[in-house]
């Protein structure tokens, strides 16, 4: 159907395929509703990546704490709901240099919380 011709409408089934084709191409308001259809499919996508990107940073932070104590169900939620990316990538860090889930606690009650 994208390259709708009329050369291409050997029946007179195709060539009425052809005129409604033509006819929803050349509809300003179809293409309107396409654009936003588009848009909002696009922002959909990119708030899907961005949530992966953020869970994937939790993990990465909880496997860090892992190995160096258990950490608490309140420290361990709070880490998952967290969505800010950049917020994350800081915890992240801290999660790399802390040597205890007491210090890790109290140095992320200092990063801004955007």
């Amino acid at each position: 159907m994208e390259v709708s011709t009329a050369e291409n409408a050997r029946s007179r089934g195709l060539t009425r395929l052809h005129e409604m084709v033509m006819g929803v191409k050349s509809d300003r308001e179809v293409g309107l509703a396409y654009m936003k259809w588009y848009e909002i499919e696009k922002r959909i996508r990119e708030e899907g990546k961005d949530e992966g990107k953020a869970e994937g940073k939790a993990e990465a932070i909880m496997e860090l704490l892992e190995d160096i104590g258990a950490i608490p169900k309140e420290l361990e939620k709070r880490i998952q709901e967290q969505k800010n990316l950049d917020i994350l990538r800081e915890w992240h860090k801290l999660a790399a240099h802390s040597r205890s889930i007491e210090e890790f606690e109290r140095l992320i009650l200092k990063v801004p919380l955007g």
